[in-house]
């Protein structure tokens, strides 16, 4: 059996750089091994080049996660653009990461000054408690 999916469910709407995660809902048929027709699909580098397929097929005997691959076309020109744009693509990435490493740090700092203040006003407060003695009963009050 095959299934084909509405072009209105796409989820892959809206320009996007690759690698690239589709989800797309698995039919009760394709969680016990029948394939799914998904919609055609088309990349296009950023010199211009373009790669699609107009049938692509996910099959549930392969595996909940599967991927296909485009080849880029070799004769299109352009190649060396499309590696420099792809250097600035991991670059940025790293910045992002260095970014996001920088907040986590200054998060934990924040965190760790706020806990030895806490720790540095207990220390430093004086409970007075009184006991008292009521029907057999001790209760400690210390403000």
């Amino acid at each position: 059996k095959r299934h084909k999916r509405k072009d209105e469910n796409c989820p892959c709407k809206g320009v996007k750089s690759t690698p690239m995660t589709l989800q797309y809902p698995q039919t009760p048929s394709f969680k016990q091994g029948d394939c799914m027709v998904l919609q055609p699909a088309m990349v296009r580098w950023a010199s211009g080049a373009e790669a699609s397929i107009q049938q692509l097929q996910a099959c549930g005997t392969t595996g909940y996660v599967q991927q296909f691959v485009f080849i880029r076309p070799k004769e299109i020109p352009g190649r060396e653009l499309n590696i420099q744009f792809s250097l600035e693509l991991q670059q940025l990435a790293v910045q992002q990461a260095l970014a996001q490493a920088q907040r986590d740090a200054a998060a934990i700092q924040l965190f760790n000054t706020l806990n030895q203040q806490n720790e540095q006003a207990t220390k430093n407060q004086t409970f007075r408690c009184t006991s008292e003695a009521i029907r057999g009963t001790i209760y400690t009050d210390c403000r």
